[in-house]
């Protein structure tokens, strides 16, 4: 590469210094990755693991962006899915920039689940498309961001039942009359299909009966 061709793309992944100043960096981003490598594979046997670097989401397959030339995140889920019997990673980006590089890193990846939530007014102005994107306008206050993931969460998290039984639940809580019908749901194997189509119902069952409606 040239050396002017360098230094373009020193200014377009937010690096001023020039080529030196990149490949130093470089050297850091390596390290960043192996501490969320080592932190994934902690978080196995321990629960819980944090890192005091990372999160260099803006990263692209074949370029860097946004002061981030290797993205953490997509070698971290990529090396589970690769050493350990995990079937799916869930990558949850919290950032108020949209987590572009991984959506585009894990596009049509069965494998991980990408959701990011983000401000729509900022960086990256040229969205890319994760599984699931929110984007929150500028000023949205910490209530209601909480109150957006929330909700977001229990969807990603939980299985049919705790998502028919939560946003049932809030309905009432709040004193929303809430009437319910069934969504759609396939399979060849009717016994299958049945006793989906009944989450919903034993899910109002449960709240009919704990709050005595």
């Amino acid at each position: 590469m040239c050396n002017s061709c360098v230094r373009l793309d020193c200014l377009r992944w937010g690096y001023r210094g020039g080529p030196t100043v990149l490949y130093e960096s470089v050297k850091s981003y390596v390290v960043y990755a192996g501490g969320t490598v080592l932190a994934s594979q902690l978080s196995m046997s321990r629960g819980l693991v944090t890192s005091t670097a990372g999160g260099t989401h803006h990263a692209f397959p074949d370029k860097g962006s946004g002061y981030c030339l290797i993205n953490d995140l997509a070698v971290a889920a990529s090396h589970l899915s690769d050493t350990t019997d995990i079937t799916r990673v869930l990558i949850v980006d919290l950032d108020v920039h949209q987590g572009d590089g991984t959506a585009v890193i894990f596009k049509d990846k069965e494998h991980v689940f990408t959701f990011s939530m983000h401000c729509e007014q900022n960086f990256p102005f040229r969205k890319q498309k994760s599984d699931l994107d929110i984007g929150v306008d500028k000023g949205t206050g910490d209530e209601q961001f909480l109150r957006i993931l929330t909700l977001l969460l229990v969807f990603l998290f939980s299985g049919l039942f705790d998502r028919d039984y939560y946003v049932m639940d809030e309905a009432i809580r709040r004193g929303i009359p809430c009437s319910v019908v069934i969504g759609g749901g396939y399979s060849r194997n009717i016994d299958v299909l049945a006793k989906r189509h009944t989450i919903m119902h034993r899910a109002a069952t449960k709240i009919w009966s704990q709050r005595q409606l």
